[in-house]
């Protein structure tokens, strides 16, 4: 087994349901023996940035081998918010339905990313960073949001999908799965 250990950051509300693909994709790889850390970050829907944004760093501070990182949500806007501070980069990044500021739901306004500076989120992976966005996302509107493409981000669109929940049917998800092994896999 690769030496290897997976962060997966939350967003908006999460309660830590069972059914939702954090969930799921935690046990799958902890079957596998994986190192996987899965935070249940604290007030969910009054989020503090700077509470997050702690919990992330000394989760960051205590991943061994090939660090990789998953963000959904609230979560992929607290990674950016997160990335100007980064003493060094993560191995893989994937972002998953990042929300427009003007989407966040009250509670989570301390997460806008405003203009977002690219370099830094760019410089916070060692390759380059995917997201995975639902093409009928009502949080992104607006489609992939600008600052993914300044930041040189590949982008998987997945047709009919919505903001990648159990909701729209993503609980339990393979090639998500399979991306954990090879970052060539295209998410659908």
């Amino acid at each position: 087994m690769a030496d290897r250990s997976f962060l997966i950051l939350h967003g908006f509300g999460y309660d830590g349901d069972p059914t939702h693909w954090h969930a799921w994709l935690e046990r799958m790889l902890r079957q596998r023996g994986e190192r996987v850390c899965r935070p249940l970050l604290p007030d969910p829907e009054r989020p503090s940035r700077a509470t997050w944004l702690r919990i992330a760093r000394s989760e960051l501070a205590a991943m061994a081998g090939e660090r990789i990182v998953i963000c959904h949500s609230l979560g992929a806007l607290a990674w950016i918010h997160l990335s100007p501070t980064l003493e060094q980069p993560v191995d893989r990044l994937l972002l998953a339905s990042p929300p427009e500021d003007a989407e966040v739901p009250d509670g989570g306004e301390e997460f806008h990313v405003g203009e977002v500076d690219p370099g830094p989120l760019r410089a916070s992976c060692a390759r380059r960073i995917r997201i995975v966005r639902g093409e009928h996302d009502p949080y992104s509107p607006g489609g992939v949001p600008g600052w993914a493409a300044a930041a040189g981000c590949e982008v998987d669109a997945i047709a009919g999908a919505e903001h990648l929940n159990p909701d729209d049917g993503h609980g339990e998800w393979p090639s998500l799965l399979a991306w954990c092994d090879d970052s060539a896999t295209r998410i659908n």
